[in-house]
C-alpha cells in the first residue's frame, strides 16, 4: 500500500467509495405490537375482571372469530396460589393467572401454549427451524427476540412469546404452527 493511501485511510477519508448521502426520509423505528403491560401491584382476585381481560385479547390479537368457542372453554382461574404471574395446563385448557398479573398479553402467551399443545409431534420438531428462518428476515422478530431473554429459554417458550409481542405481525410462515389463534 501506498504512503499517501495509508496517510488516507489514517485520517479517514474513503479512498474507493463516495460519501454515502443519508437518506432523506428517517428510517421507521421499529416497536414491538404488543409490549408488556404495567403490573397492577394492588389488584385483587375480587376486583379482577377477567371476563374483560379475555375479551380485551380476543380483540387486540385479532383472534379468529371462528376459534371463539374453542377458546371459551378455557378455565381461568384469577389465584394467588402460584408465586409466578400465571400458568397453563394445556391439555386440561386450566389456567391460573395472578390478579396484579391479568392482561391481555399474558392471556395471549398462555393461550399460545394451549395453541401449541395441539401440534403434532411432528410439526412442534419442525417450529424451531422454521423460526430460525424467519429470524434471519424479520426485523420485527428480531428486535423482539433480542429484547425478550425468556423468549430463548426453550422452544414452548419462544412459541409464547412470539404470539405474546407479535400477534398478528409475526411472520406469516409462522402462523401455521399457532391452531385456533389465526
Amino acid at each position: 500500500m501506498c504512503l499517501s493511501k495509508i496517510v488516507k485511510w489514517l485520517v479517514g477519508t474513503p479512498l474507493d467509495n463516495p460519501p454515502v448521502e443519508s437518506p432523506t426520509e428517517p428510517l421507521p423505528i421499529l416497536s414491538i405490537p404488543h409490549p408488556e403491560e404495567e403490573i397492577i401491584p394492588l389488584a385483587t382476585i375480587e376486583a379482577t375482571d377477567i371476563n374483560q381481560v379475555f375479551n380485551d385479547w380476543l380483540e387486540d390479537w385479532q383472534v379468529n372469530p371462528m376459534a371463539f368457542p374453542f377458546w371459551l372453554t378455557v378455565n381461568i382461574e384469577v389465584s394467588n396460589k402460584y408465586l409466578f404471574p400465571a400458568g397453563t395446563m394445556a391439555e386440561t385448557k386450566q389456567m391460573w393467572i395472578r390478579p396484579e398479573w391479568a392482561n391481555p398479553g399474558v392471556i395471549a402467551h398462555e393461550m399460545a401454549h394451549i395453541s401449541y399443545s395441539l401440534l403434532s409431534q411432528e410439526d412442534k420438531s419442525k417450529f424451531p427451524v422454521a423460526f430460525l428462518e424467519a429470524l434471519e428476515t424479520d426485523d420485527l422478530l428480531q428486535l423482539v427476540y433480542s429484547t425478550k431473554p425468556y423468549m430463548r429459554f426453550d422452544d414452548i417458550e419462544t412459541h409464547a412469546d412470539c404470539y405474546r409481542y407479535l400477534g398478528q405481525q409475526m411472520p406469516k410462515s409462522l402462523k401455521r404452527f399457532y391452531p385456533y389463534l389465526f
